[in-house]
């Protein structure tokens, strides 16, 4: 059976929010290591906590990406996973609207719209029955 179009989009997508998410938690951990070494005091504290932070991002990032080859190679785990990630997303997003940080209402639409189409998409029977080989 042929890979979905949709499923290698957004296994790509998970692919590139994992690139970013590794890159800013390498970021972050060099950045948390250099203001530890730099500052005193409570500038330990802060370089741990972004040493940590930046770590966590990191394996945050592999297992992004691990998603991402999981829908690529049409896993059902991964599909069920990528579903339950964008039901979240989209409790979080909606959630947003009620605060005033963040990015604004336009940005908020789009990824809203993002996650509705993923979870929309990844539930169609065609689709699944990629996944169930």
């Amino acid at each position: 059976m042929q890979r979905p179009t949709g499923v290698v989009i957004i296994a790509v997508l998970y692919w590139i929010g994992a690139f970013f998410l590794m890159i800013f938690g390498f970021v972050l951990a060099v950045g948390g290591t250099i203001f530890t070494a730099v500052l005193s005091g409570m500038g330990h504290l802060i370089g741990g906590l972004g040493l940590v932070g930046g770590m966590f991002l990191v394996g945050l990032g592999l297992a992004v990406a691990f998603v991402g080859y999981g829908l690529f190679s049409l896993k059902e785990w991964a599909r069920v996973v990528a579903i339950a990630l964008a039901a979240i997303g989209i409790v979080f997003t909606v959630m947003s609207f009620i605060s005033p940080l963040g990015i604004g209402i336009f940005g908020r639409v789009v990824r809203l719209a993002i996650n509705g189409v993923i979870v929309w998409y990844l539930s169609q029977p065609q689709v699944r029955m990629c996944f169930r080989r």
